[in-house]
């Protein structure tokens, strides 16, 4: 037998003062714990006075609860030892697949005496309460996409993707359960053009990396720089950086990754070679120390985009 931990997903949120009783909540979300698979054949629940007692809620509403339950055979109670999770619960003997769990989830609704209206709605609150489980990367140049999907992935074990902003509008199902993470730049037209709930986050991206600034800092005038990235995009965003911080006075070459031979050639004449993150170590493992990845995430970002995908925004 398992002794269900407190700290267990074995989560309850009560609304007060709606128009679903205490008792109907808790069999509801219960019960959806159950079918899903959340809450095991053999799990231990908490006593109805422990229960009672960490939802602030009379013993009496825990025990009715827990009543309708076992009429229904999702639990076991044992007299004298506790509740259980059913061994032989519609979870374990109809199956895990998705359609299931939502078929035994709406059968055990509908024998509670709730309407497929007021499911509709519940669920729909409850699916907005969710933290999002993926990342979608709204950015409009490819090669961008690319790097920007290469270094989130560094950080975070969640699918990440990445579309243009008219691909999302053409195929919104891309919205459901993502964050969506766009540059400053683009930030304003993505909103305008987004659904109003969209979950949209602008992210500034990192221009003044210290190892950078110092690196070029140190380079005599006349110093040859290499870029070299998977397209134009990057390029003219690192060209733009190298003039902010030295002007006219080095001599800046560019290549795109595609054209193998050309950056290998460059690598071999540059003082320094500037890349991003998604080919540099290829070009370092060719052209040694003097390479240096221009990194477009900072790490205030990724604790920010780290919290956010913790937390729901709803």
């Amino acid at each position: 037998m398992k002794e269900l931990r407190a700290n267990k997903a074995f989560d309850i949120v009560l609304s007060r003062g709606g128009v679903v009783s205490l008792n109907e909540q808790l069999v509801t979300q219960i019960s959806l714990q159950i079918v899903n698979g959340i809450l095991k054949p053999g799990d231990k629940l908490p006593s109805v006075r422990a229960l009672a007692r960490r939802l602030n809620v009379h013993h009496n509403t825990i025990s009715s609860a827990y009543g309708v339950l076992a009429d229904e055979n999702l639990v076991e109670v044992r007299h004298g030892s506790g509740v259980y999770v059913s061994k032989t619960s519609i979870a374990s003997s109809r199956g895990n697949d998705l359609d299931s769990l939502i078929r035994d989830f709406l059968d055990v609704a509908r024998k509670q005496g709730h309407a497929l209206q007021s499911i509709r709605e519940s669920v729909k609150k409850w699916l907005d309460k969710q933290p999002p489980d993926h990342l979608l990367v709204i950015e409009p140049a490819k090669d961008l996409q690319k790097i920007l999907i290469y270094e989130l992935k560094q950080h975070f074990e969640c699918e990440i993707v990445a579309a243009t902003v008219e691909e999302v509008i053409a195929k919104q199902e891309m919205l459901t359960g993502a964050l969506s993470v766009s540059t400053f730049y683009h930030a304003t037209e993505i909103k305008r053009l987004l659904p109003s709930d969209a979950l949209l986050v602008p992210i500034n991206l990192q221009t003044l990396q210290p190892e950078l600034v110092e690196k070029l800092k140190h380079l005599p005038e006349g110093a040859m720089v290499g870029i070299v990235s998977t397209g134009e995009t990057m390029l003219e965003y690192a060209r733009v950086i190298m003039v902010s911080l030295r002007g006219e006075d080095l001599l800046v070459r560019t290549e795109t990754f595609e054209s193998t031979k050309k950056w290998q050639a460059l690598s071999k004449i540059a003082d320094l070679i500037i890349t991003d993150s998604y080919c540099f170590e290829k070009i370092s493992n060719f052209a040694g120390k003097k390479v240096l990845s221009l990194k477009l995430i900072s790490p205030q970002i990724v604790r920010y985009l780290g919290n956010a995908l913790k937390n729901s925004f709803s």
